[in-house]
């Protein structure tokens, strides 16, 4: 259901003219966001629930920690990009269309991939670089930085300090653009003293 509500969304906002805004876009960006992050988890818990062995190579449980924390990360970015858009719209209609230009979204979404990405491998490879012996069974339904790093045999509370301060930081600075735009939207609409404003 996931994945063909997402492919009927970046369809129809490719299809249709009337969509080719900045808004959707970033829907657009949205949507096949969610196509990856659903199709790099759910395959290894569809494999794991036809079969009697719930096993995943270290291998591949960190390829899917890279995968994974890439999409989910991104994702944060990309609705902070979209806030902007109303924000934009209601407190300076007449520079939307400069402000909001194509190149700017794409310049938005081109950063939030890449800095995601670059966040996602520099944190997996936190998890690589540790040594692990003994026991390796994680209880959780997929592979995760987090819970990984926990397994290792050092003590890796420096570790784990580092990158909560890397998730706190990655969800603060979307949460506050978002708080921001609504914030500006509320304001700018209080200020409309006219029927027609």
């Amino acid at each position: 259901m996931t994945l063909i509500g997402n492919a009927v969304m970046l369809l129809v906002s490719h299809l249709d003219n009337k969509l080719h805004t900045p808004i959707y876009f970033f829907l657009w960006k949205l949507s096949f966001l969610d196509i990856c992050f659903t199709t790099c988890i759910v395959p290894q818990i569809l494999v794991n629930i036809r079969r009697c062995s719930k096993k995943i190579s270290y291998i591949g449980c960190m390829v899917q920690c890279s995968v994974a924390l890439a999409p989910g990360s991104t994702e944060c970015v990309l609705l902070a990009a979209m806030a902007i858009d109303p924000c934009v719209a209601v407190c300076w209609p007449i520079l939307c269309a400069t402000i909001m230009h194509p190149k700017i979204c794409h310049l938005l979404a081109a950063m939030s991939w890449f800095s995601r990405f670059t966040n996602s491998l520099l944190q997996s490879s936190l998890a690589i670089v540790l040594p692990f012996c003994g026991c390796c069974h994680v209880d959780h339904f997929h592979c995760e930085v987090l819970v990984i790093i926990k397994l290792s045999s050092v003590d890796t509370v420096r570790t784990e300090l580092n990158m909560l301060i890397a998730h706190l930081i990655i969800l603060a600075i979307p949460v506050c653009i978002i708080l921001t735009s609504h914030v500006c939207i509320a304001m700018a609409v209080v200020r409309m003293h006219s029927v027609e404003g």
